[in-house]
């Protein structure tokens, strides 16, 4: 009796650990170990980003024209004053043509830059110019987000300013893979030079940190591959297998504590 007790709760130990283990990240790292950080790839702009643009120099009166998007006037090319609906909303929208129209300076074209190369491309038509001798550009996203799908919390996730997001920033904004997710097959869909793009990681591994998908970008698509497509039964019965296996455990442990005292 006491070899068929013991024979079960090491079974069913584990059977608990087994299960578990997939649902365990990073398995392949170790606390003794160094990993090498590869390039942190810098989102690009796109169409119909929308971006905050501050400009500054040693004179801030000449920069005043320049950083009209917050209030109800705008300048145009001729240095003229009116108004600027099109900055309601705030920031500076990419247009379908992957340019922006900025006070006195004109269109100027963006798409597929990073915000640094942005500011430069920037600050260098206002030395053109001749507005401003030695400029400060900086930019960032005013509408970064990322639209959340499968399993678990679904929704679409922003970020202000220039934070980069992650890929376990934002699952951790969901709560998590639930159960009846694949944390071996996270997807992220992104709109590249006219395509879209899939990239698949396995959470269990060191090697999501390499994927080109890691690093978020704005209007990326993550999508949770369920274990099943009907996903409430599953999870139902996953609560009570969950709550069984629990209770089994400690009463296998209990009973392994009893055998080695003798008490049975």
């Amino acid at each position: 009796m006491r070899k068929c007790f013991l024979m079960l709760a090491v079974a069913l130990v584990a059977a608990s650990c087994g299960s578990s283990k997939k649902f365990v990240y990073f398995q392949d790292m170790s606390e003794d170990m160094k990993y090498e950080i590869a390039n942190r790839p810098e989102a690009v702009i796109r169409v119909d980003d929308r971006l905050g643009v501050v400009v500054n120099c040693k004179s801030p009166e000449l920069a005043i024209p320049f950083n009209t998007q917050g209030g109800l006037l705008q300048v145009d090319v001729d240095g003229q004053y009116q108004d600027g609906p099109a900055l309601s909303k705030g920031g500076y929208l990419v247009d379908s043509n992957g340019e922006i129209s900025f006070p006195l300076i004109g269109k100027v074209r963006i798409e597929g830059l990073t915000l640094a190369e942005a500011s430069s491309a920037i600050r260098a038509k206002i030395i053109e110019g001749g507005y401003i001798n030695d400029p400060s550009v900086s930019m960032e996203f005013l509408n970064m987000k990322v639209t959340v799908l499968g399993a678990g919390t679904a929704g679409v996730y922003s970020s202000e300013g220039n934070e980069r997001v992650t890929i376990l920033g934002v699952i951790a904004k969901t709560g998590d893979i639930p159960y009846n997710g694949r944390v071996d097959n996270v997807m992220v869909i992104r709109e590249v030079d006219g395509f879209r793009e899939l990239y698949k990681m396995d959470l269990r591994s060191k090697s999501v940190f390499d994927s080109p998908g890691f690093y978020l970008q704005q209007n990326d698509i993550v999508y949770v591959e369920p274990k099943f497509k009907d996903s409430e039964p599953f999870m139902k019965t996953a609560q009570y297998m969950t709550t069984a296996m629990s209770m089994i455990s400690t009463v296998s442990t209990i009973l392994i504590l009893m055998i080695s005292l003798h008490v049975i």
